[in-house]
Order: structure tokens, then sequence, then C-alpha cells
């Protein structure tokens, strides 16, 4: 086994099949990305590791003794922390809070100022409090407010007043170079090698080493780290990064084991499988914007052709579930179990006699071959011209390839003209449909489909990457993220699912459980939640809570 105690110092080892884009949080949009630089911003509150209350980061009080002390429901006080540095040695203050809040405000940043929709003013009155003064009651407050990053101002200050000379400001910032990213988290940067590693050293003016608390099912944790940093090594895909583990590279794959590697690694005694309920949630997704797929019909048939039962069994070996909606089962109460299913249920000849009805009631004319022999004709008369399914690389997952594959043939079956293609991820926005996943969420509540499907993020920057635009589904979204009534949410949750899915703007294909690997004879005290073992990057997780072995 290769010895994690080296001139790096004692390292948790962890591998990932991807590197950072960029080192500026305010450009970040990988999961890759913010597994290394999202250690570097705290908040005020962190989630309790497994039963995901908010407790006490950069805030000196409970978020009850918080909401106590408010007057009127709408003003909270949020008493900081005296004693939390960056690791440069500065203080943070209430000052990098409203720094924080004012930069996405002026710049009106994509994903971030949803969260502040409803925010009249963040104050600071002193040094080491920070007042939130809302608009009206809203539910962001707990969910996603309190849990958002803070950024230091004396370094972004500078930035920002360059960025506002220029004709786009918010572009310009994201573009601009951030070498040496000062931390306020368990972790500095410690160098990069690309193509090879990225190395994360322990910050020694971390504030949260030491908190102890009690977790069900766990027992009293105390944080870390109680090592001297992270590595990040690069592999080009699961099976190598797997082998490094079995060799000893790496103490921890950070991403879902594909279950044909499973099997393999129950064997091996130093190799411990976790295996848990996950929010995530894999999706092909049509670009709206690119005809015919401004076609409701067309997608509505597409969608009928899709076998999820088949790619269950026979992709995922059973270790996955269907999916029919863009909330996961396991997000419990807010999952709308009443949208169309499309087919569920039906035999192949079934959906595939429904799929050629809403065709041909469409205008369209199916043939009596499949494609290549025959091609699907247009209301207009014309060719469907030949178009491409975005599967991501064979080596990052073969089984959204495989999924592709199946897909594409599926879809032939009515002379559509497709291929799916395993290409780089950089080819993305090429494509007519992609299939993807998304799991960058920490609790149930899905505030994300106010990012993925709102009208106002389908611009340049925004997360509504395929175009959806539906006003009713805007106003529902919006509910989503102001009420504060939980029966009038999970109204808007439930009924903004229902039209997302009946319109084609994502169809959902399989949700999993997160199965992880790890050794067992480099590190101890690891445990699982909802998400996984490492999911996110707060004391949410275990990470923070490993202790060396010998």
């Amino acid at each position: 086994m290769n010895n994690r105690n080296s001139e790096h110092g004692l390292l948790l080892r962890i591998g990932c099949l991807a590197e950072p884009e960029t080192l500026n949080v305010w450009k970040t949009s990988s999961g890759w990305t913010w597994r290394a630089i999202g250690w570097f911003y705290p908040a005020l509150y962190y989630r309790k590791p497994v039963t995901l209350e908010p407790l006490p980061d950069i805030c000196a009080i409970s978020l009850d003794e918080v909401k106590t002390n408010s007057p009127d429901g709408l003003t909270y006080t949020f008493c900081l922390r005296n004693d939390v540095k960056w690791d440069d040695g500065k203080p943070l203050t209430a000052y990098d809070f409203e720094f924080t809040y004012g930069l996405i405000t002026e710049l009106k940043v994509p994903t971030y100022i949803p969260i502040y929709k409803d925010v009249e003013h963040i104050e600071v009155t002193d040094d080491h409090t920070v007042e939130i003064k809302l608009k009206r009651c809203t539910p962001q407050v707990e969910e996603s407010m309190i849990y958002a990053f803070v950024v230091p101002k004396h370094q972004f200050e500078p930035m920002l007043i360059i960025a506002r000379k220029t004709d786009d400001p918010l572009q310009t910032l994201m573009e601009m170079s951030v070498d040496s990213p000062v931390s306020g988290g368990p972790f500095s940067l410690g160098e990069w090698k690309k193509g090879s590693f990225f190395k994360l050293v322990t910050n020694p003016y971390y504030h949260g080493k030491g908190r102890t608390v009690n977790v069900p099912g766990v027992g009293k944790i105390i944080e870390g780290p109680h090592y001297d940093g992270l590595l990040l090594k690069f592999y080009s895909s699961s099976g190598e990064a797997l082998k490094g583990m079995q060799q000893g590279e790496i103490d921890y794959f950070w991403r879902y084991v594909d279950p044909a590697y499973v099997v393999s690694l129950l064997d091996d005694p130093v190799i411990t499988i976790e295996k848990t309920d996950s929010l995530e949630l894999c999706n092909i997704v049509p670009k709206l914007r690119n005809p015919p797929f401004d076609d409701l019909a067309l997608r509505q048939a597409l969608v009928y052709m899709i076998d999820k039962p088949f790619i269950v069994h026979n992709v995922f070996l059973r270790y996955a579930a269907e999916a029919h909606s863009v909330v996961v089962p396991a997000a419990g109460e807010w999952y709308c179990d009443e949208v169309n299913k499309f087919g569920h249920g039906l035999s192949t000849d079934e959906r595939k006699a429904k799929a050629t009805n809403i065709l041909t009631t469409a205008g369209y004319h199916v043939p009596d071959t499949k494609y290549p022999e025959g091609i699907l004709k247009l209301p207009n008369g014309q060719d469907m011209q030949p178009f491409k399914i975005f599967t991501g690389p064979l080596e990052y997952n073969p089984q959204r390839v495989m999924c592709g594959f199946f897909i594409q043939e599926w879809w032939r079956e009515l002379g559509v003209p497709v291929t799916a293609e395993p290409t780089p991820f950089n080819k993305f926005f090429q494509f007519d449909w992609n299939i993807f996943s998304w799991g960058f969420f920490e609790s149930a509540y899905p505030a994300y489909m106010r990012n993925l499907y709102h009208s106002d993020q389908a611009r340049p920057g925004g997360k509504n990457l395929n175009g959806y635009q539906n006003a009713e589904v805007d106003k529902y979204l919006e509910d989503l993220v102001t009420l504060c009534n939980k029966e009038e949410l999970l109204h808007a949750s439930w009924e903004a699912q229902k039209l997302i899915v009946e319109e084609v703007a994502c169809c959902p294909l399989y949700c999993s459980p997160q199965i992880e690997a790890h050794r067992n004879d480099t590190f101890e005290g690891w445990f699982t939640q909802l998400g996984g073992v490492a999911n996110g990057q707060s004391p949410t997780y275990c990470l923070l809570y490993l202790k060396p072995i010998g």
C-alpha cells in the first residue's frame, strides 16, 4: 500500500474523475470543482450529520434563538463568533456577509440570486452582527440562506471594482483568475498539479475543529480534520480509481460505484461498500430551443418509447429504480407520484402504438420500417434531420452510455434518425438531447427546481439549460421559494412537477441508491446518511470526523 504519511503529510486520499475547472467560486459550475474549492467558504450554519438540522457554524447562537428574538418574523439578527479567521489571518466579520450578499444582488449572479429574492436588506450593525430584513416570509431562510457561503471581502472587493468598469461586470468577474483563494474553512489550497492531483492542507485557523455532536446511530463524534489535508487524485475512469483503491493509492472514491464493480469489491477484505438513499436523479433532457423538439407531441411520443424497467433491470442490475418525476421518492412528501408516467406498465407494442398515435394525430408520418431504412416525416412533409444524444464519456459513466444506445434503438423504431454518442463534456451544448444527472442538494426540499426550470434562468449563465419556459410553472416555482405555509409549499412542488413532466421539459430515467467504496484499514469513523459518505463538503458529511488508524 502506498504510504499516506509521505512528504505531503498524513493525508486522506480521495479518488476523483475530474479536476477543478476554476478556482474562481463565481464561475463554479461542476460538482467536481465544488469538491475542490467548496471547503474554503463557511456559512452561518451547517447541517448536523444524519439529522440535517441546522447547527451554528459562523453564527454564535442557535437558529431557534434567532427566530425567538425576531420582533416581527421578518427581521433576523445573527450574532457571529468573534474568533473566526480567514487563512491569511484576517478576521471574518459581518462585513464579509454584507459584501457577499451585495455582490450577488448587484451582479445578479444567476445561481444564487433566487435565494435572496425576498430580502429587503442585509446590514451590518457591528463587526460581528448581521441583520437580515425580509420583504415577506420565505422558506429560503431556513432551507438555503443560512447555509449560503460567505466570501472574503478583502479578496473579492478589488476584483468587483475592476469588473464594474466593464460592459459585462458579471462575466468579467467570472473570468478573472483566482490563483490563491482565501479560505475560512477546514482546508486551504496546497498544490494543484494539473492532470495528477489537487492537494488541500489543513487550515490552522479553522474554527470548527473540536466541535462535538451526538449523532443518532453514530454516537458522539468530534470534528477535525484529524489529519494534515486532502489529496484529490485524478483518474480517467471508475475502474482505474477502484483499482487504485485496491492497490492502496486512495482511501475513498468520491463517486457512485457502478453495480458492475460491486461484486468484485465485495470479495476484498480491506474495501467496505456503503449503500444509502440518494437524492440524485438521471434524466434525458431536450433542447427546447431547437426545432423540431419545440413540439410537445414529438417529445411526448419519444418519451413513450423509453423502456425504463429494461434500463433498471439490465443496465443497473436492479440497483436502481425507475424515475418518473424531477423530484425523487427519497425526498418524501416533496415527491409527487401523480405525474404522467408515459406508458408505465404498458408492453413494448402498446407503448409504440401510443407513440405512433400521438405523432400521426400531430401530422407526422411514421414509416413502416425503423431507421435507417425508414425515416420519420415531419408535419411539413420533410424528413426529420439526424440528431445526436449526448451521454458523456464512456469511461466516466458506462451506464449512461448504455442508456443512450438503448434509447437510440427505441427511437429508431419510429424512424427517428438519432445517434447516441459518447463524447467529452465540453461538447455538451452541441447536442439536441442530453443524458445527465444532478444531485447538488443536501436536503429533500426541492428548491433546485427554481433554478432548473424557471424561465428567468433560460439565459447565458443560467441553470435552465434547455430553454424551458412556462408562466404557470414559473409561478409555482416562485411560490416554492417564497411561501411559508407547508401545505402551500407542497402544493407548489407537486403542481410544478406535474407540468414539467407533462411538457417533457425533462424525462427522468432512473434514481439509484448511493453506493460508495472506501478502505477500512487506513481511517476509522466512516458513516453514511442521505446522499452518501461525502455528497457535500460541509461538516454534514463524515470526512471531517475520520481519524487515521495507527
